[in-house]
C-alpha cells in the first residue's frame, strides 16, 4: 500500500473540506492538503521524518504552523498514544 492510499483509507469518511497536515522535520514546515485533493499525494516524493496529523483541521493555516487542537474538526477514529516507563513491576 502506498502512502496516499493509506491516508485515503484512514480518512475515507472525512468531509472533503477538511485539511490534512504533513509536517517535515528537516525544515519544520507543514504541507496542508485538503481531503478532496488527497490524490494529489500520489506523485509526492516522501522523505524520512515526515509525519501526518491524525486530527483534520477546519481551516488551512500557514506552512510554518502545524495546527492546534482548537482547529481540529474531525478524527478518523479512536487514537491512543501511550508511553510507559519503568520495569512494569
Amino acid at each position: 500500500m502506498r502512502a496516499h492510499e493509506f491516508l485515503a483509507e484512514i480518512f475515507c469518511n472525512a468531509p472533503p473540506q477538511a485539511w490534512l497536515t504533513i509536517w517535515r522535520l528537516a525544515d519544520k514546515s507543514t504541507t496542508w492538503v485538503q481531503i478532496a485533493d488527497i490524490d494529489s499525494l500520489v506523485d509526492r516524493h516522501w522523505q524520512a521524518d515526515e509525519y501526518f496529523g491524525v486530527g483534520l483541521h477546519r481551516e488551512r493555516q500557514s506552512n510554518r504552523q502545524r495546527g492546534t487542537a482548537k482547529n481540529v474538526g474531525w478524527l478518523p477514529g479512536l487514537w491512543a498514544d501511550m508511553d510507559f516507563s519503568g520495569t512494569g513491576k
